[in-house]
């Protein structure tokens, strides 16, 4: 973060501490910011993710990810604090340019970080069981563009959808084995016609997702990316 750049701009800004960030507190502080907990002076508050009800502080404004706009039903007491305590919400998902395209977004990195939490929390279950494991993972923000299970795992396999009960029937069981599932692998026509991409993308209605049936009891560990 560069020295003195949050002064240059003429811009007050109040960090609460936290050792869970990118960058260290005191590159904040290098930077021109106010590290401190008490947050109640600041006219508008910037996060992540959801903030927890309790800590919303009244007649503010708020920009963060809400995952509100399509009516979530595990944020909608969120929502409902944030009219009954008169903030206003900048959601940075709603936050568009001239062509409405998204200007603030975390892309790929976002699901590589979910998958990492998932691998750990996949570990801790494992310990649990009382299994030596690999899967204690953690792993900096300023490492994840630069992340690979390659890298975590030496004994890492990866292989297509089509060859997966070959791997299941034979597959080491001290590997890891990995595979990357398309659109292609799960998606089929309503009628039994194969998968068109172009198609899929103009008329979705028009095809069916046999994931559950082909694809969702295969794997011990399944990850999701919608990017």
């Amino acid at each position: 973060m560069r020295k003195g750049l949050i002064s240059k701009i003429w811009v007050k800004v109040l960090v609460q501490p936290s050792n869970r960030r990118s960058y260290p507190m005191m590159g904040y502080a290098n930077a021109g910011a106010i590290t401190q907990e008490d947050i109640k002076n600041a006219p508008v508050i910037v996060g992540v993710k959801q903030i927890p009800i309790d800590c919303l502080l009244p007649n503010k404004t708020y920009c963060f990810f809400s995952h509100t706009i399509k009516a979530q039903e595990a944020n909608m007491p969120l929502l409902d604090a944030m009219l009954e305590k008169n903030i206003r919400l900048v959601d940075n998902e709603k936050m568009v340019d001239a062509n409405g395209l998204r200007v603030v977004a975390f892309s790929k990195y976002a699901c590589v970080a979910g998958m990492i939490n998932i691998l750990h929390d996949l570990g801790l279950r494992l310990l649990a069981l009382g299994h030596h494991t690999p899967f204690m993972v953690r792993i900096s923000i300023l490492k994840i563009r630069r992340f690979c299970l390659c890298h975590l795992f030496k004994n890492l396999f990866l292989f297509s959808l089509s060859l997966y009960k070959l791997v299941a029937d034979h597959g080491a069981t001290n590997k890891i084995y990995a595979c990357e599932v398309s659109r292609r692998d799960h998606l089929i026509g309503i009628n039994g016609g194969s998968f068109d991409a172009k198609e899929y993308d103009e008329y979705p209605s028009r095809y069916i997702s046999v994931f559950s049936k082909n694809v969702k009891n295969q794997p011990s560990q399944s990850f999701n990316n919608n990017n």
